[in-house]
């Protein structure tokens, strides 16, 4: 079973590395002993509101791969209702519904074209599926400004927001990045959470 394990994993990081600069999907590094995880750069899609950004994904592989999938986790902090907030955690039908023919490169893809098409009825982040369902222009200044803030996105960030964030900064002495999350769990007008 472990060279089956092997061969396959070997078998998909050459293939993944030989086709994964055409589709904003990057190898960046990955468990050379144990071949236990890899880690992969995404490109946010074009027209999206994570464009520009960067977001490192880390895909663990069990010891029965390729019959039992792997699991996948944003490293970069993202706001998407089908990432956990806290965790990081992937919630996409080619996990659950894992074949083992699937190629890991596929894997990669679906993770980058989840950031094109967030998927609202199952969420990871109930907070981001409801203002995704609620107010769909507020949810993509909300991704834009998690974009900006976590995953080196360039897009200019809503003015509003970016006041309100410095207006949160001073009055809790906190980070940009604390700013943002709390702000975002308040949806942009409540009261903010000092322990978010």
């Amino acid at each position: 079973m472990a060279n089956v394990r092997t061969n396959r994993i070997m078998k998909d990081l050459q293939e993944f590395m030989n086709t994964s600069l055409d589709s904003g999907v990057l190898l960046t590094d990955y468990d050379e002993v144990e071949l236990k995880h890899f880690t992969v750069s995404v490109a946010g899609p074009v027209g999206s509101p994570y464009e520009t950004g960067t977001f490192d994904v880390k895909i663990m592989l069990p010891m029965s791969f390729p019959f039992r999938g792997p699991k996948a986790k944003f490293v970069t902090q993202v706001w998407h209702p089908n990432v956990g907030a806290a965790t990081g955690n992937v919630c996409v039908d080619i996990l659950t519904n894992w074949r083992a023919g699937t190629r890991l490169a596929q894997l990669a893809e679906v993770v980058q074209g989840l950031l094109s098409l967030p998927n609202p009825t199952s969420p990871l982040n109930s907070d981001a599926s409801v203002e995704l369902e609620e107010n769909p222009r507020e949810f993509e200044r909300t991704a834009t400004m998690w974009t900006c803030v976590f995953a080196g996105g360039s897009k200019p960030r809503p003015d509003e927001l970016q006041v309100k964030v410095l207006s949160v900064q001073e009055q809790l002495q906190c980070s940009e990045e604390q700013a943002v999350k709390k702000l975002s769990f308040a949806r942009w007008n409540g009261p903010v959470n000092p322990h978010v």
